[in-house]
């Protein structure tokens, strides 16, 4: 089902506010205020701040990284390139967001996304629950280091851990 124009716009507001400047703290509020809209338009559109991020990292960010993907290494390297070349939107989304990942719903609902994605990459066989943590682990020890690793380690790092992660 196509994205209503009203979402679309809600959701470019935040990618440019979030690929713009460094953000403390973005309220519902000023992303009225910068989309030239009413609250009750983002409530009535997403219900809330958390899940117009959830949708820009669903239908812009994901659906970019995983666009033509045929293998793990080769959608690690399209993440890693994205987050290095979108670093303050990242950065921005990821202190934004660890608020509502740390409840435990949306915390599942993030492993079932992430184990879906690559399971797609690992010819269906399953992943481990404490794997799959591991490796949202290893992604957050990077956020929380403001992304200071360069690239390619961050890329080795990855593909390495996914073997060991396919393999267990």
């Amino acid at each position: 089902m196509p994205m209503s124009l009203t979402k679309k716009h809600l959701i470019e507001t935040t990618y440019r506010e979030f690929s713009s400047r460094r953000i403390d703290k973005f309220t519902l509020v000023e992303l009225a205020q910068k989309a030239t809209v009413s609250r009750s338009t983002i409530y009535n559109n997403f219900g809330g701040l958390e899940f117009v991020y959830k949708d820009l990292v669903e239908k812009i960010i994901l659906e970019e990284i995983t666009r033509d993907c045929r293998s793990y290494e080769e959608w690690i390297k399209n993440l890693v390139a994205y987050i290095y070349d979108n670093k303050l939107l990242c950065l921005n989304l990821y202190r934004q967001t660890m608020p509502f990942i740390n409840q435990e719903h949306v915390h599942r609902r993030i492993m079932e996304d992430f184990s879906k994605i690559l399971v797609q990459y690992n010819q269906e066989k399953m992943i481990s629950k404490v794997a799959l943590d591991a490796f949202i682990l290893m992604l957050k020890k990077q956020f929380d280091n403001n992304l200071k690793t360069n690239r390619l380690e961050m890329t080795e790092a990855l593909v390495k851990y996914g073997h060991f992660l396919f393999n267990v």
